[in-house]
């Protein structure tokens, strides 16, 4: 995945990323904190994202197209404006991401499996 910075950077990246999709659900979970001095936080949080594609649709019922697992490694930092991620890391858990049908080639080699000393 490549790095983006600033919010105008962020906000391209996921637009273009997401554009095939017509909804997605991201639940993040067993969130672990640690304090590392003033105003830097480090935490790792594991996530299931379930992603449904615009060209499989209409169908409200139907299973997601899409599912992918894994955790996040954040480091915050506290500015003038409060708490804000300053840098994320996304690994995959397991073989994610796990589809139905064919993953759109812009989605393809995207994360990378985490080994068990990174998780």
């Amino acid at each position: 995945m490549p790095t983006v910075r600033g919010r105008e950077e962020i906000a391209a990246f996921f637009s273009s990323l997401l554009s095939p999709f017509e909804g997605t659900m991201h639940t993040v979970g067993n969130i672990q904190l640690q304090w590392e001095g003033e105003g830097r936080i480090r935490s790792r949080s594991y996530f299931q994202a379930y992603h449904w594609l615009s060209s499989t649709g209409p169908d409200p019922q139907r299973p997601a197209d899409l599912i992918s697992t894994g955790v996040y490694l954040d480091d915050f930092r506290l500015t003038p404006d409060g708490w804000r991620i300053n840098s994320r890391q996304r690994r995959n858990v397991g073989p994610s991401p796990v589809g139905v049908g064919r993953l759109p080639a812009r989605l393809q080699g995207l994360g990378g499996a985490a080994q068990p000393d990174q998780l």
